[in-house]
């Protein structure tokens, strides 16, 4: 999951992402879209 959204978002803790992953909940602020997320689409 992690190298996944790292894929499409700038700046991503991952860190926090698996903590909060293994707490039930997940919420992802202020993230930026990377300029190439959307090439392939």
């Amino acid at each position: 999951l992690n190298r996944l959204l790292g894929d499409y978002f700038e700046n991503l803790d991952t860190s926090q992402l698996k903590l909060g992953i293994w707490g039930g909940d997940v919420v992802l602020r202020n993230l930026r879209l990377r300029d190439s997320a959307l090439d392939d689409v």
